[in-house]
């Protein structure tokens, strides 16, 4: 198959985003999309329906763009894109992000993919935004040789790695499946384990609390009911349930330098541990012998998993709402997907606790830990020996080494290029480097 770009142009300025505040692109009321090359415009039409794309095979490319200004503090964004298509064309999202004043792809790129869908569906993704971007390129794609595309509209909503929770509202149960929290913040946003990149298979979740406990709500999209895998149904305390599909919840205590897992599968058979150094600097290693007092609810449609996690505050060993900020995870481990993600945003395993977000209930805030990319060192001696190894001096170069500063170990041949004098001036300058 061939991979046809198809760039969506937005004529009129363009608009900053306030973080959380969705932008819509409503494709059926604003004729703003124009066609790439120029010469193909017949080949889009727009009516009521917003735009449909009409690609002939021998057409190369037919294309069309947008830009987004990406505001300063936005570290994601949520994509959702309203479309359908024509039998085996299989719509894709390229995304070149851009420094202020550099070319698109001067702060890098990125993709996702849409399903194939022949009837009316809107599916969104998750984008990480690079520190540093000013402007987003969005650019629409399609794999297939001939086919028709049509599109409504796109939403975007800029996300922060901070943000606000708030105790549970007037009514609140957590007998009610987290999408029905009212008044509850989403947090959204799971991240791969092992390269910190928005995983393929979403997750949120939604965090309260009271005087007595915490409650963690756990909004898993799946394919269908189907593909969870769960086969272990055992009702007893630390169930081996880590061959299935698993919803995980980390949280820490800085001041005692104690963390702890719940876990829970799709038949609520549940996993409880204490996660402990045995000496400071040490691994954090789980120990499950520990059993707290705790309960874990789902709530399962065809393609979605919710689950709400109720911890008490004496399980933790606190005496009400802790004062000072805890750490904070949360995990999901996905059979089907092949993938294991995590609500922070670094590379590396569940149990990194010092890691985890910080929930501070005092100043009702929540900060995602995201990784940082590692930067490059320029190894400097300020050394005039050490200087003169790194000049570009062309030729009379002879092969030695740091190691070793007695000539009477290197080989016959060796010895002899060098006299006396110069043996006494090699090692000085070696003493003196």
């Amino acid at each position: 198959m061939r991979k046809v770009l198809l760039y969506c142009f937005l004529a009129v300025s363009i608009i900053t985003a306030h973080a959380f505040d969705p932008i819509v692109y409503d494709f059926t009321k604003r004729n703003i999309v124009k066609p790439f090359p120029r010469e193909l415009a017949a080949s889009l039409t727009w009516g009521e329906e917003g735009y449909q794309m009409n690609k002939t095979a021998d057409q190369t490319m037919f294309s069309a763009y947008f830009y987004l200004q990406a505001p300063a503090d936005a570290k994601a964004m949520k994509y959702a894109f309203t479309y359908r298509n024509s039998p085996g064309a299989i719509p894709q999202l390229n995304l070149s992000f851009n420094k202020k004043g550099g070319a698109n792809g001067s702060n890098g790129m990125t993709k996702a993919s849409f399903p194939s869908s022949t009837e009316w569906a809107t599916h969104e993704v998750l984008i990480t935004i690079p520190a540093g971007t000013e402007m987003i390129q969005c650019i629409h794609s399609a794999m297939e040789d001939a086919y028709k595309l049509a599109f409504k509209s796109v939403t975007v909503t800029y996300l922060s790695d901070t943000f606000d929770i708030t105790p549970a509202p007037n009514g609140f149960s957590a007998k009610l499946p987290p999408s029905q929290w009212q008044g509850v913040p989403e947090l959204p946003g799971f991240y791969l384990c092992v390269t910190a990149e928005p995983a393929r298979e979403q997750t949120s979740l939604k965090l309260t609390w009271d005087n007595d406990a915490l409650y963690v709500g756990f909004m898993a999209n799946i394919k269908s009911r189907g593909v969870l895998q769960a086969k272990v149904k055992d009702s007893k305390p630390d169930a081996a349930i880590f061959s299935d599909d698993c919803l995980e919840l980390f949280l820490h205590a800085p001041a005692r330098n104690l963390a702890w897992q719940f876990a829970v599968n799709a038949n609520a058979s549940r996993f409880d541990a204490e996660v402990k150094q045995d000496v400071p600097g040490d691994p954090w290693r789980v120990k499950s012998a520990w059993n707290g007092d705790w309960d874990v609810v789902n709530f399962l449609e065809e393609n979605r998993w919710e689950a709400t996690f109720t911890i008490p505050w004496k399980t933790l060993g606190f005496d009400g709402v802790p004062k000072t900020a805890i750490g904070f995870n949360a995990g999901r481990e996905n059979k089907s997907g092949q993938e294991n993600s995590q609500w922070n945003a670094y590379d590396g395993n569940f149990h990194a606790v010092e890691k985890y977000a910080s929930l501070d209930f005092s100043n009702g805030k929540i900060e995602r830990t995201r990784r940082v990319d590692s930067v490059s060192y320029l190894i400097d001696r300020p050394n005039a020996q050490y200087e003169a190894l790194l000049s570009h001096e062309p030729g009379n170069f002879r092969t030695g080494t740091w190691g070793i500063a007695l000539l009477s170990v290197f080989p016959e041949k060796i010895r002899q290029l060098y006299s006396d004098e110069e043996v006494l001036e090699w090692q000085d300058n070696l003493l003196a480097a």
